[in-house]
């Protein structure tokens, strides 16, 4: 076969970072500055030197056409969508991603770093001479910024040097992908996926960017009153000012230095005897004010392109899962406040009408009723519909089939909500008294203490605590619970569930077996085998999630058993090599049952939602866009397919998950909502 391993670096006065790749790629002032490049044919051996085209010099080489077009040669980049879009767009240059393999998607299914320079130096420790050159970012920053204004022409020997360093990034990524193909099992599948993806990406989302700008329009007004209201209460020139603001709160018994949104948190409800009146209604109108949610407004605008937000979906974008990552959105847009969900569509008429005044008479907190309309912004133009379907509880069907949970078993196969067949047992109410307060109370406990979790506690010093466990698990997800109600709903989840309590263990006990022995373990549908530097566990969908560089060794285990207690450990453990989400570096964390538990429950629930992309796919329904356990369709308004079309299929069983029982719901609508 032949390879051509190609890099472009490009200049634009659009930033990258914050408009994303469409925008970027279709922006008139996007130009190539170089392309470096390098062919490897198989049957010749070793791989060519690497070659420079520049653009501003002559035009593209002939014989470089010729392969870029050629569908018998593979084309490797590093996030080879952005190469993608530059041939595209920029160029002119028609390329389809089947034609491509990308090795930063290669890297994140191996658990790898995505970035080329921990991936080449932590990852795969290879010799210096692969690593990027540390003058790069300079370099970069010099031709590529939107604020730069250097040229070849005027910067000739920073421009050399700029080659440079674009060829060392080819000959990297050439080394690369010839350490990661050995590794990667199914490179057909996976890439069949990753095509998939691109296409999503490329149909983008329908933007309604006349109800973006009139959403703008209302936030701008409301701010500015919020602020004039403000300023009056406090007879302050800028009550928006922490300097100036600050020592009025002070001097009405605010406790801290920071007016942080923690910190006015604990200062409302910790020092509620000492912080005055007039302070605590100007710190709630502070709150009001500053929703930050907000700016996903302006994310859309800035990214959108002629009513299409393309590119916000990162295909592997978890690395110990496989699920997707967002970019611009995320995958998790806010929640729509309770007063305001059911009336959604009234909301957005009223946004899209530019009337505060009524929005005001009617739900009374106009930028709340902006942050609980930012998903409605995704929206058809006339002739059109969006078809939205989602996987009923899905992590909890997955962790019930794949452990044999009995409890959640008969809850999901007699179809009744799981949340609330949880309350029932928790809070001794009956099934069809639970009320919406006490199902969303339930919510956490049912799906987060199949991983593990203790009661939670608070860490820290005080005032910068953080909440560990179910504790802080149900506040993320924005349910306040006690510590006592967490330590309850652990003892009754632990109690229903024995078989997953158990496989915690059985499937630790496999993994460590594993790596001391160097023979394949099986733990139910789990199995697991070592494929140096890599323990992969298998799941039952034949994939693998690997574990890079696993060891055993002695660790200190700290965990709060169901009655809340922290009880520390040092046993010999499994610890592996991963990217830290927390401080982006590569590094050693210990790995214990509750947390495999957790990656082959959402890789598994992954799975499942990319069969059920896939048959949309086939099935003609046109993905657009998907959330978790969410898929959003697009089609013409009198298309014959519909809502049970979708669930249909993204209900519809493999070979490899017989017995797992799904469900799903959905609506069809010319807007998104929750």
């Amino acid at each position: 076969m032949i390879f051509l391993d190609n890099d472009f670096e490009t200049v634009s006065k659009v930033d990258l970072k914050t408009c994303g790749l469409d925008a970027y790629a279709r922006d008139p002032s996007t130009r190539v500055l170089m392309l470096n490049y390098q062919i490897h044919d198989e049957s010749k051996g070793a791989p060519g030197p690497v070659h420079v085209w520049l653009p501003h010099e002559e035009p593209i080489p002939p014989g470089l056409l010729a392969m870029i077009l050629d569908p018998k040669v593979r084309k490797v980049a590093h996030n080879a969508a952005f190469e993608i879009a530059i041939f595209n767009h920029v160029l002119g240059i028609a390329t389809k991603p089947r034609d491509w393999y990308c090795t930063m998607v290669m890297a994140l299914a191996l658990g790898l770093p995505g970035k080329l320079e921990y991936l080449v130096r932590d990852a795969l420790k290879l010799d210096r001479k692969y690593w990027k050159d540390p003058e790069g970012d300079r370099l970069m920053r010099l031709f590529s910024y939107p604020s730069s204004t250097a040229t070849p022409e005027s910067h000739p020997e920073e421009f050399r040097k700029y080659i440079g360093y674009g060829r060392q990034d080819v000959v990297a990524e050439a080394k690369v992908f010839s350490i990661l193909r050995r590794y990667v099992t199914n490179m057909g599948k996976l890439f069949d996926g990753w095509c998939l993806d691109q296409r999503i990406n490329q149909r983008g989302l329908p933007v309604d960017l006349g109800f973006i700008e009139s959403a703008q329009k209302i936030a701008a007004v409301s701010k500015a009153e919020y602020r004039k209201e403000m300023d009056g209460r406090t007879g302050l020139k800028n009550s928006n000012s922490t300097q100036q603001l600050l020592p009025w709160l002070e001097e009405r018994g605010y406790p801290f230095a920071s007016i942080a949104k923690n910190r006015v948190g604990i200062a409302v409800k910790d020092f509620a005897d000492r912080v005055d009146d007039e302070a605590k209604e100007l710190l709630a109108l502070r709150l009001e004010s500053n929703k930050t949610s907000l700016a996903k407004y302006d994310a859309l605008k800035r990214a959108s392109r002629r009513g299409r937000l393309r590119g916000t979906y990162q295909y592997y974008g978890a690395a110990a899962t496989g699920r997707y990552a967002g970019r611009i959105l995320g995958q998790n847009m806010p929640r729509p406040a309770d007063f305001v969900e059911d009336y959604l569509g009234e909301a957005r008429d009223m946004i899209a009408r530019e009337d505060l005044d009524e929005i005001k008479m009617f739900f009374g907190k106009p930028l709340e009723v902006l942050s609980s309309s930012i998903r409605s912004a995704i929206a058809t133009r006339p002739g059109r519909k969006l078809i939205v379907a989602d996987l009923s509880s899905i992590e909890l069907c997955v962790i019930a089939w794949w452990t044999g949970a009995k409890f959640w078993l008969d809850v999901v196969e007699s179809g009744k909500d799981a949340y609330k067949a949880f309350g029932e047992r928790w809070l001794q109410v009956p099934y069809d008294q639970i009320t919406k307060f006490q199902r969303k109370l339930s919510k956490p406990p049912a799906l987060g203490c199949g991983y593990r979790m203790g009661p939670g506690r608070e860490v820290g010093v005080y005032p910068d605590t953080e909440k560990t466990g179910l504790w802080g698990y149900a506040a993320n997800m924005g349910v306040a619970m006690t510590k006592e109600e967490c330590k309850a709903a652990v003892k009754v989840y632990r109690e229903l569930s024995p078989e997953i309590v158990q496989a915690w263990y059985d499937v630790e006990r496999a993994a460590l077996a594993c790596v001391e022995t160097g023979e394949p373990q099986r733990a139910g549908m789990l199995s697991f085998d070592l494929r140096t530097p890599f323990l992969r566990m298998r799941l039952p969908s034949g994939r693998y999630v690997h574990y890079c560089r696993p060891r055993i060794e002695e660790v200190e285990i700290e965990y709060e058993d169901e009655d809340g207690n922290v009880v520390v450990n040092r046993k010999l453990g499994l610890t592996y090599e991963r990217l830290s989400q927390s401080s982006g570096k590569w590094v050693r964390r210990s790995q214990h049952g509750g947390r495999f538990a957790e990656q082959a429950t959402q890789a598994i629930a992954l799975d499942l939602l990319q069969h059920g992309i896939e048959n949309a796919e086939r099935a003609g329904l046109n993905p657009i866009g998907h959330y978790h356990d969410e898929l959003l369709c697009e089609v013409d308004a009198d298309s014959p397919l519909g809502v049970n079309d979708l669930v249909r299929e993204i209900t519809k069983l493999t070979d490899w998950s017989f017995g797992l029982t799904l469900r799903a719901e959905g609506y069809e609508s010319t807007f998104y909502r929750k």
